[in-house]
């Protein structure tokens, strides 16, 4: 499965349903190594669902941040040796 994402109507955030297997904490701590942050999605969850979902902000970054932060999000969501 790949990453999916669907054009926001209005808000300030966006969902990222992650791909099978990727967590939203473990991909985290992989994006605070390359300076890059997002909610993890299973904050938003009391039942303890949400790991595969993280949430990103579209509303203050610029548009030039917005591209550095998921061309970011691109390189750490690859899989090894891609």
């Amino acid at each position: 499965m790949t990453p999916e994402w669907r054009s926001p109507k209005g808000g300030f955030f966006i969902w990222l349903t992650l791909p099978e297997g990727t967590t939203d904490q473990a991909l985290l701590e992989r994006a605070l190594q390359h300076g890059l942050v997002f909610v993890i999605g299973s904050a938003f969850h009391v039942d303890g669902s949400g790991h595969d979902t993280v949430r990103l902000s579209f509303s203050a970054p610029s548009p030039a941040r917005i591209e550095e932060g998921i061309r970011r999000l691109a390189t750490i969501m690859r899989p090894a040796g891609s």
